[in-house]
């Protein structure tokens, strides 16, 4: 059974390190090659500031949403990566003009790294497909 409020203690969890270690733009290969000690290096800082019980449960907490793959895990996942597609579209395509991005290439890329979580991997791949399917449509992406 799916527990709403575990996936929404996990996914703030992940962007509270993401302020320390800089969020890495998702097509950035240079960016990602470091991307886990900077992660793991903001991470001990940010529970540092934490009593101890609290600094542990954090670090639990980023570790289920980094390596676990909990069905709430993955949703926070999923959501992550729906975001920038939704930024990207109100934006009128900021980032994505930049990288010279196209529709196939987003979505072979999210393929790949999309988390795996049979249950709801369809509801929530469509809500990807039907955002990258407007923002084609707006022509947004090519």
């Amino acid at each position: 059974r799916f527990n709403t409020a575990k996936a929404v203690e996990l996914a703030p969890v992940h962007d509270l390190v993401e302020i320390y270690a800089g969020d890495t733009y998702f097509f950035d290969t240079e960016g990602h090659r470091d991307k886990n000690a900077r992660e793991q290096k903001a991470l001990v800082r940010l529970a540092r500031q934490f009593p101890k019980p609290l600094g542990r449960e954090l670090r639990q907490l980023w570790n289920e949403y980094e390596t676990k793959p909990s069905l709430e895990a993955g949703a926070a996942k999923a959501l992550d990566k729906i975001l920038p597609v939704i930024q990207n579209i109100i934006s009128g395509a900021r980032e994505w003009k930049k990288g010279k991005l196209t529709y196939e290439r987003i979505v072979t890329a999210k393929n790949s790294i999309w988390p795996r979580f049979p249950q709801k991997r369809d509801v929530l791949w469509g809500i990807l497909e039907d955002l990258l399917a407007e923002a084609k449509a707006k022509k947004l992406l090519k």
